[in-house]
C-alpha cells in the first residue's frame, strides 16, 4: 500500500522492531511505522524483507510463511490462493 501524501515525521523516530531510536541512515515506511531497514523481517523466519511481504495483523512475513500459516490452498492444483476465495459447494 503507498500513499502519495508525504508525512511528516517529528522529533525522534523509533524504530517498529527494535524500539531503538532511527538516527542518521536508512529508514523504511512499512505498515505505518518506521523500521531500520535491518529491522523490517518476516515474523517467522526473521529474514530481511526488502521487496514484497504480506502483512497479517499489522506484522510482516514473508510470502512462503504466511501462506504456511494462513493461507488457502486450491483444491485442484494443490497451490496457495492469493487474493478472494470462492467457495463452491464446500470446495476452493
Amino acid at each position: 500500500m503507498t500513499s502519495s501524501k508525504p508525512i511528516k515525521i517529528r522529533g525522534p523516530s523509533h524504530c517498529a522492531g527494535c524500539k531503538e531510536e532511527i538516527k542518521h541512515g536508512q529508514s523504511l515506511l512499512a505498515l505505518d511505522k518506521q523500521w531500520h531497514v535491518s529491522c523490517f523481517k518476516c515474523q517467522t523466519c526473521s529474514v530481511i524483507l526488502t521487496g514484497e511481504y504480506i502483512s497479517k495483523d499489522g506484522i510482516p512475513y514473508c510470502e512462503s510463511d504466511y501462506h504456511s500459516q494462513f493461507g488457502i490452498k486450491c483444491e485442484t492444483c494443490d497451490r496457495y490462493i492469493s487474493g478472494r476465495v470462492l467457495e463452491v459447494s464446500g470446495s476452493k
